[in-house]
């Protein structure tokens, strides 16, 4: 094995869907990071804003006729979620390659943040959010997995309609690996 398939993980996947403005994906597959950005900025996206907003509502319709919180549902029927999101469209794909040093660099990132032992699911608690920023993220890379996601709230302290610093970080990171590509950065601004 090469230095740089040392590197690589074993499964990498995140998402973050801003309060139905836009879904960023970004997974490892074939040994390439799949970078895909649906943005929805002008009316002839509507099919694909009209898609997301179905699929959050019936996510939390689900979870809601099964008396179940959204880390329940999310934990008990992952392939579900799955379904429902591969239900809206894709845009075009952007293949990406970072560099051996760029890795490096996010799984420092990750060690420093203490991403490895971020909870399962975060979310405000008493609030009821109908827009916001829902994300989730399943990392395995080196024998540690991380499997965790959350709508306007953040790890590791449950920062509640603002982004950790730690959670910040993360996003950074995620931003260097694809590469000046947008990652939903406009979301660091302070207040935010």
């Amino acid at each position: 094995m090469s230095s740089d398939e040392a590197l690589h993980p074993t499964i990498f996947r995140v998402e973050l869907h801003g309060a139905v403005q836009a879904v960023v994906r970004v997974e490892w597959k074939e040994n390439t990071l799949i970078y895909n950005n649906y943005y929805l900025p002008t009316p002839k996206d509507d099919t694909i804003e009209a898609a997301l907003v179905l699929a959050a509502q019936e996510l939390e319709n689900q979870a809601a006729a099964l008396s179940l919180s959204g880390a329940d549902f999310i934990e008990q029927y992952p392939e579900e979620i799955e379904r429902i999101l591969n239900s809206i469209p894709p845009y075009p794909l952007t293949q990406i390659q970072p560099s051996e040093n760029t890795w490096r660099e996010f799984w420092a990132t990750m060690d420093a943040i203490g991403a490895w032992k971020w909870e399962l699911y975060y979310e405000q608690e008493y609030v009821v959010v109908m827009d916001g920023t829902w994300w989730a993220i399943h990392i395995e890379y080196a024998g540690k997995v991380l499997k965790t996601g959350g709508h306007c709230s953040y790890p590791p302290d449950r920062n509640q309609g603002r982004m950790s610093e730690e959670f910040t970080r993360f996003i950074e990171a995620v931003a260097r690996l694809v590469e000046g590509y947008p990652f939903l950065t406009y979301y660091l601004e302070p207040g935010m």
